[in-house]
Order: structure tokens, then C-alpha cells, then sequence
């Protein structure tokens, strides 16, 4: 096992909080040490693996997390590159913010602002949803129907 500067032991297989709280696979390396996967990190990934939502309405919902997270829905740091003499990207119009706003259209004239919320809620926020009704909707939602 590999030590610290300070000569703590230094594992890549996760504290003892993380195993209780998340599902965790735990991997044999090459080189001989271990290494800690978060299988359930994710909401969508807990209702998945318990049998709530299929394969297919997962890989939906990562594809709206992944929408959302090129609109720009998330924190990150400013590019000081892009504001000194621009990125190349393009305009704003044009890139991830207008392919969310008509995944979200589609989905509000399918099923309503609630369909939205329940979007939001589970998947972009991160947040379990505790009641039936409102799972179900985001089944629904996931269906693509």
C-alpha cells in the first residue's frame, strides 16, 4: 500500500461513509491495488439498479443530464481563454442551451410543466423523488412516448 508525505496510508478503495452510503465495486488493478467504483452515484443510477426505471429509460435520462450540462445548468469555472478572444464555439443560440430548451418543450407538450419539474427534480438536481405518482410520471417521461 502506498503511504502519504505525512505517513498515513494512502487506498483507492473508498472511506468507510462511502461504501454505507453508495453501492461500491471494488476492482483489482494491474499493478496489484485496489480501486473503488461508485456504482449508484446518481439518482437515475439507484432507480435503475432497483428495477425502477429500465436500461433504455436510463440511457434517456443520462441524455437529458447530458443536454442539460452543455446548456450550461451546472456551476463550472470561467474559460479565461474564452474571454479574452472567444472560444470558437458560436453563439449561445446555437449551441446546447437551445437543444435542452427543445428537449424541454417536447417534454412539457407531452406531459405538462409537472413532466418539467419531475426533470428537473431527479434528474438535474439529483434529488429522490418520494412519491409514486411522481415516479411514475418520470417513467413516462423516460419513455419517450
Amino acid at each position: 500500500m502506498k503511504r502519504t508525505k505525512s505517513g498515513t496510508d494512502l487506498s483507492d478503495i473508498g472511506t468507510q461513509q462511502l461504501h454505507r452510503q453508495h453501492d461500491v465495486k471494488v476492482e483489482k488493478l494491474e499493478s496489484g491495488l485496489a480501486r473503488a467504483k461508485v456504482q449508484d452515484q446518481l439518482v437515475i443510477d439507484r432507480l435503475m439498479f432497483d428495477d425502477v426505471i429500465t436500461i433504455g429509460q436510463h440511457a434517456e435520462a443520462e441524455r437529458l443530464l447530458n443536454l442539460a450540462q452543455k446548456a450550461g445548468c451546472f456551476l463550472r469555472s470561467v474559460d479565461m481563454g474564452a474571454v479574452m478572444g472567444g472560444d470558437g464555439r458560436g453563439d449561445l443560440a446555437n449551441t446546447g442551451f437551445m437543444r435542452w430548451r427543445y428537449a424541454i418543450n417536447g417534454i412539457r407538450r407531452a406531459h405538462g410543466v409537472e413532466g418539467v419539474q419531475v426533470v428537473q427534480e431527479c434528474i438535474v438536481e439529483n434529488v429522490m423523488l418520494k412519491d409514486e405518482g411522481r415516479i411514475a410520471l418520470l417513467i413516462k417521461v423516460l419513455d419517450r412516448k
